[in-house]
């Protein structure tokens, strides 16, 4: 087991508690010093990885001889679960002097507790209390799935951006964590990475790694360590393995394999209950194929709507179509209103799909708006997208009733609404290079969009014309762009501040970490560069703990 140095957290002074106790002997006090160890020398907070060994080493005040001292090191922790009564965590690591002990604890924070005692006056003890986290061996940062086209591997961008607990010093790649754990890569070609809060304060929460066409694995958030197969994911396994898409919402979880439709409600706080049949049409034609992206933060919290799970494009019908957390399937109605167009009448070929930036546009109601870029149809068998007809069509997924006026619900979310399949916007890109991206990403903060091609990227603000960003050439050479995302984590300090772009040169793969007014998508500072992963990066994802 290896020794790492503790990682030291802002600049604060660790607080240091003295306290005196008395035996029946008979002592003088008036100058008894009860300071040993100088506290000012310990970090103010420390962050320590799950099952590596923690180290320290107190510096003692002039004069005093460690020797004639004892010691205690605590690691203590108070936890309470409402309706269940709490338990308090006191655990005696070492009565070493210095510490050097194994963190096999569960990962969240702690208070690190050293005792030292003058047993020759009274055993007059120094308490010194430090915050103490236990990390996960698998650090909260950008996870990254990279491989080739038979195995794959998860990799983790850690630096004080994306993982506010470690100190600005902090900037590193966690390199291949899950073969590092398990032994072995991920079998068959990445396709995504997802992180799943699940249980109470997110205790038995899941990392997913999915992969083509073996599927892939859940595992544990901690260590990556391999939990159940793909196959397990299903009370009765599909026909045929084919991984498109996986989302959350609460407690909704869905998932899109071989372009049907599954759905389970993980209520349990331990445990994962497995998919069952896939979800089912129930009206004519009776069949759908999904493709593969799923709008998950819909309107599903009002009671007429409490049922719907997500939103997704049935490309048989070329018509969005909503899943319930009844394993169905409906189709919206409407008749298309001016200036728009019905949810059930869309008609286009589904090219990328992601939720985003949602003001009121139709105030005062509020809105969860779902970016698709659609092209017009050939005909063709397959069907496929019409080249230059590439648009952007903003597809409101919410507009709860404003509290305001609780009593207009004439744009809730219902399925016999016209008003429901309104689509906000219908906007061309006139810039050419649109018809040649092959990566998107939108922001949340105000109307961003970049879009890339192999080398290149450009930013729209009104998805009319758009401008060079950043050109790839200039700065790698020889390499591709494989995937983009823009950071998008509610409550984070960097929500829509940060853009990341993978590159691939073929053998090596390089991330770059690009700080951005979320407004309008502008750079803000310099590029950060993560080099060195190996293969290609084929999907980025947040680990928050």
């Amino acid at each position: 087991m290896k020794k790492i140095k503790l990682i030291i957290l802002f600049s604060l002074t660790a607080v240091a508690f003295t306290a005196c106790f008395k035996d029946k002997g008979n002592y003088d006090y008036k100058n008894l010093n009860a300071t040993f160890v100088d506290a000012s020398k310990f970090a103010s907070q420390m962050v320590v990885r799950q099952n590596d060994i923690c180290s320290v080493t107190p510096t003692f005040m002039k004069g005093v001889d460690p020797s004639k001292l004892t010691y205690e090191w605590r690691l203590t922790k108070s936890e309470s679960t409402p309706g269940i009564s709490g338990k308090f965590i006191d655990t005696v690591l070492s009565t070493a002097q210095n510490l050097s002990s194994n963190m096999y604890f569960s990962p969240g924070t702690y208070m690190l507790r050293l005792h030292v005692s003058d047993p020759a006056n009274g055993n007059v003890t120094q308490i010194i209390n430090t915050p103490f986290t236990v990390s996960s061996f698998a650090m909260s940062g950008l996870m990254l799935l990279h491989g080739d086209a038979t195995s794959c591997d998860v990799s983790i961008v850690v630096n004080n951006k994306l993982n506010t607990v470690v100190p600005a010093g902090v900037d590193s790649v966690q390199r291949n964590i899950f073969s590092l754990v398990n032994g072995k890569k991920i079998e068959g070609e990445a396709r995504s990475v997802n992180f799943t809060n699940h249980g109470s304060s997110g205790s038995d929460s899941k990392v997913y790694v999915f992969t083509y066409p073996n599927g892939g694995y859940r595992t544990e958030f901690g260590n990556l360590q391999i939990q159940a197969p793909y196959a397990s994911f299903f009370s009765q396994a599909p026909s045929a393995v084919g991984f498109q898409a996986y989302g959350t919402q609460g407690v909704n979880e869905l998932l899109i394999n071989n372009s049907g439709v599954y759905y389970q409600g993980q209520i349990n706080p331990v445990g994962f209950q497995p998919f069952g049949v896939q979800s089912f049409l129930t009206a004519s034609p009776w069949t759908y194929a999904a493709s593969p992206y799923l709008a998950m933060d819909i309107d599903n919290l009002t009671a007429a709507n409490a049922s719907y799970a997500a939103v997704f494009f049935n490309t048989n019908a070329r018509t969005f179509y909503l899943a319930n957390n009844t394993n169905t399937v409906v189709a919206f109605s409407g008749t298309a209103p001016t200036g728009g167009f019905s949810l059930s009448a869309t008609g286009k070929f589904m090219e990328y799909a992601e939720q985003g930036y949602s003001p009121s546009r139709l105030s005062p109601y509020y809105s969860k708006y779902w970016y698709c870029v659609m092209s017009d149809v050939n005909f063709t068998s397959p069907i496929s997208a019409k080249a230059g007809t590439r648009r952007v069509y903003i597809a409101d997924l919410g507009r709860l009733p404003d509290p305001n006026f609780p009593t207009d619900n004439t744009k809730s979310l219902s399925l016999n609404s016209n008003q429901r399949g309104i689509i906000v916007d219908s906007i061309s890109l006139l810039s050419p290079q649109i018809a040649d991206a092959k990566y998107f990403a939108f922001g949340n903060k105000g109307d961003v969009m970049y879009y890339a091609d192999s080398s290149k990227i450009y930013l729209s603000n009104n998805y009319k014309t758009s401008n060079l960003y950043y050109d790839i050439t200039t700065t790698y050479p020889g390499n591709t762009i494989t995937s983009m995302q823009v950071f998008k984590v509610k409550d984070h300090p960097y929500d829509g501040q940060l853009l990341y772009v993978a590159l691939y040169d073929g053998t090596q793969s390089t991330v770059l970490q690009i700080p951005i007014n979320g407004i309008n998508g502008a750079m803000t500072g310099s590029v950060t560069a993560y080099t060195g992963i190996s293969g290609k990066i084929s999907a980025m994802n947040y680990k928050p703990f």
